[in-house]
Order: C-alpha cells, then sequence, then structure tokens
C-alpha cells in the first residue's frame, strides 16, 4: 500500500511539473499549390512561381509551449534580399482556423483560394504584432490581386489570402482583438512569428489550420495539425489518481 501511495504521489507531481513547462511541436509540409499563376514563370511541379531560391518555402513548424504559439516558416524569401523587389512585395500575415481545414479540390489544392476555401477565424498582423478575430467580419482579408492585381508586369498567385486588414480591425474595437505584443522575424532560411494564444483555446479544436505566404503568393504554405488535450485534462487525470489512492486507503483500514 505504501508503495503504490508513493507511486501516485510521485505521478501526480510529474503531472503537475509537466504542467507547468507544457509544450508540443508539429511539422507541415509544404504540399500546397494554391490557385493560379497570373503569368507562366513557374516551377515544373506547379508550386512556385519565380526563383525558388528567392520564393521557394519547403515548411513550417508550429510550436505551442503553454500560451504562446510560435511558427517557423523555412524560406529563403526576404524582400530586404532582393532590391528590386522590395516596393511589391512584403512578408504576408498569418491566418488560423481553430475550425479545421477544409482547402477546395484535390491533394495539391491547385483549384483552392480564398473564394472557394477555408474560413479564417484568425489573423496575426506581422506588422503591429496584433491578433485578430476576422471570422465573420467582411473586408478583413487582403488578397494576392488586390496588393499585385495593378503591376501588370509582375507574376503571382492568384486570389490568395496575403494580409489583414488593419484599418478594418481596428476600428471594430478591442472584442476582436486576441492579443497584442507578438513577433515576426526574419533570419536566413527561416522567417518566425510569436505570439499569445491564451483567448484561442486551441486545445479545444480538433483541427487547426494555418495559411501564410508573401504578399506576390509566388509559393504558397497552407496545412493543419490535431491538438493535443491541454495541460487542464492531466491535471484531471491527477485528480483522478488522488482520489484512487484515497479510496485505497480507506478500504485497507
Amino acid at each position: 500500500m505504501k508503495k503504490l501511495l508513493i507511486i501516485l504521489a510521485l505521478s501526480i507531481a510529474f503531472l503537475i511539473t509537466g504542467t507547468q513547462a507544457w509544450a508540443i511541436s508539429w511539422t507541415i509540409d509544404d504540399n500546397y499549390i494554391g490557385g493560379t499563376a497570373s503569368g507562366p514563370y513557374v516551377s515544373p511541379d506547379g508550386d512556385v512561381i519565380g526563383p525558388a531560391e528567392f520564393y521557394g518555402i519547403s515548411g513550417m513548424d508550429v510550436h505551442l509551449a503553454g500560451d504562446r504559439l510560435t511558427i517557423d516558416i523555412f524560406t529563403n524569401y526576404n524582400y530586404d534580399g532582393r532590391p528590386d523587389y522590395d516596393v511589391l512585395t512584403d512578408f504576408g500575415d498569418l491566418f488560423i482556423s481553430t475550425t479545421g481545414w477544409t482547402p477546395y479540390g484535390p491533394v495539391d489544392y491547385a483549384l483552392d483560394d480564398a473564394s472557394n476555401g477555408t474560413s479564417w477565424d484568425y489573423a496575426f498582423d506581422v506588422s503591429s504584432g496584433k491578433l485578430f478575430k476576422i471570422s465573420g467580419v467582411s473586408d478583413a482579408i487582403i488578397i494576392s490581386d488586390t496588393i499585385m492585381g495593378s503591376k501588370t508586369d509582375d507574376w503571382y498567385r492568384v486570389g490568395q489570402e496575403v494580409l489583414v486588414d488593419e484599418d478594418v480591425m481596428n476600428a471594430l474595437g478591442p472584442d476582436y482583438l486576441m492579443s497584442e505584443y507578438g513577433t515576426a522575424i526574419y533570419i536566413p532560411g527561416i522567417y518566425s512569428m510569436s505570439f499569445d494564444v491564451s483567448a484561442l483555446s486551441l486545445g479545444l479544436s480538433e483541427e487547426i489550420a494555418f495559411h501564410w505566404t508573401m504578399t506576390c503568393a509566388n509559393d504558397v504554405i497552407e496545412g493543419a495539425i490535431t491538438p493535443v488535450p491541454e495541460p487542464g485534462s492531466m491535471l484531471l487525470l491527477g485528480a483522478g489518481l488522488m482520489g484512487l489512492a484515497g479510496f485505497i486507503r480507506r478500504k485497507k483500514v
């Protein structure tokens, strides 16, 4: 009996300690094409418009530590590295769906775009560090055509979500602002975004989808992860173990 109680106590301590440093990671490979190209300069597999060494995306790492979500995009895209293009393209914002991923068409989703694909619930504005709730908000999303359509000499991927309209979202007030003071930084080969998601209850979602691209959408990454139970579930398990220990002890007496 004493050994059992010791084992239960150690298990509970481990669970509680684990919740304090709770973190988990996922990887999303770039298996998404999306939309159509506005010009002929496309890679043989149809994925990248323009030189892959400038615009290519190979994958995304999703890391959740407590209430902090960090998204690392593996890409060589850096508008500072292309002085002839830095007035035409920029880093895009991150779009999030907590209600599942529903891309349009067969795998590689070459027909998927903002008009027929996943409905996005939230957007992280990389320029301001703000996380907005955008579900149900008309005109919240700026697509690639709006940014690039007037530049007739340039090729881009059509109909892709690239930016959240910060002016529209700020005008709606604090109810649509989920968090502030997020960060977005480029280091060679990685574009990293990090922000607070405590208001999103990610652990209650069956599937969480992400979408990111530069404003020309010359390569797009989109995909989904399956979240795991939040630490609160682990604490409930610990409470159950404590109750079991008390029951066994009373029965023994």
